[in-house]
């Protein structure tokens, strides 16, 4: 799976680079910090139109409630894998709310795991 993760965000980066468009890494706590606004969310002076998260798996409970803020306010948000399955301070898990509010299928880590070895 880190393989997997790196590869993936190294291919997002370039892709996104090699497209002319312009893309940050943020921490969990600077989107937290993100500031809503019509069409994009803003983290100190930068704004952002789209906000990619690589394999949230587990996702912190405030974490997760400000990224269904920013998909409420109409700004794509795009998972890479499976899409949030478990709140990381409890275990609770969301694999379904997560899968509806982000307008994709619910599925688990593992049932992407075995699509992935199959390929």
């Amino acid at each position: 799976m880190a393989r997997l993760f790196y590869t993936a965000l190294a291919n997002t980066s370039l892709h996104l680079v090699d497209s002319g468009l312009f893309a940050g890494m943020m921490s969990g706590v600077s989107i937290l910090k993100a500031k809503i606004g019509k069409g994009y969310f803003s983290v100190g002076s930068s704004r952002y139109k789209v906000l990619v998260i690589p394999f949230a798996n587990a996702i912190l409970g405030s974490i997760y409630k400000k990224v269904m803020q920013i998909t409420e306010a109409n700004i794509p948000v795009i998972f890479f894998g499976s899409p949030p399955e478990f709140i990381a301070e409890n275990g609770r898990n969301i694999t379904v709310d997560s899968a509806q509010r982000i307008g994709m299928r619910p599925f688990t880590l593992q049932e992407y795991a075995n699509a992935y070895a199959e390929l």
